[in-house]
């Protein structure tokens, strides 16, 4: 199981480009030291935190329903998928981005469960990052989870099916 390593990176939903301390990636990127891997930034320990307590019943709800469907899909070890923050090797983004089916909010899932399906495994780390939740969130809650689980869908139906081929070595 993966364990978070406290990396401490501002950001928030807005602009998160802007308000990234880079280094901090840099920092994690030196650390790896597989051939292939991917370090994600995660939001996980801020579960309990007053921004994400205060967002609705319905909200938190959507999120521990997304959760859970993320579990059924086999991505049990990763505690946020949805950050937006990856870094991987070179050699990871060769084999595993050219891959890729999806756009929008569900690539980074595509992205984590190709990497937990090749062989060999890709080594993928989360890291704590520090996040500033702002107000004017481009998420339509409704729209966007029906779209998100939609996808995860036909995600896990195609790779089941071997409609979509997990890269081979």
């Amino acid at each position: 199981m993966n364990t978070l390593n406290q990396i401490s990176i501002e950001t928030s939903t807005k602009n998160h480009h802007q308000n990234t301390s880079s280094s901090k990636f840099k920092e994690a990127e030196g650390r790896r030291t597989e051939c292939h891997g991917i370090t994600i930034g995660s939001r996980a320990h801020l579960v309990s935190s007053e921004s994400v307590v205060s967002r609705s019943k319905f909200r938190n709800f959507l999120m521990k329903s997304f959760h859970l469907y993320l579990y059924i899909l086999g991505l049990r070890d990763i505690r946020d998928t949805q950050c937006g923050f990856k870094l991987m090797t070179r050699d990871t983004a060769r084999r595993i981005v050219p891959t890729l089916h999806v756009e929008g909010w569900i690539f980074d899932v595509e992205l984590l469960l190709i990497g937990k399906l090749v062989r060999p495994k890709v080594p993928i780390e989360e890291v704590f990052i520090r996040w500033n939740e702002v107000e004017g969130s481009k998420l339509s809650i409704i729209r966007d989870s029906i779209k998100m689980a939609v996808e995860l869908l036909i995600v896990r139906l195609n790779y089941s099916l071997g409609i979509w081929k997990v890269p081979s070595n």
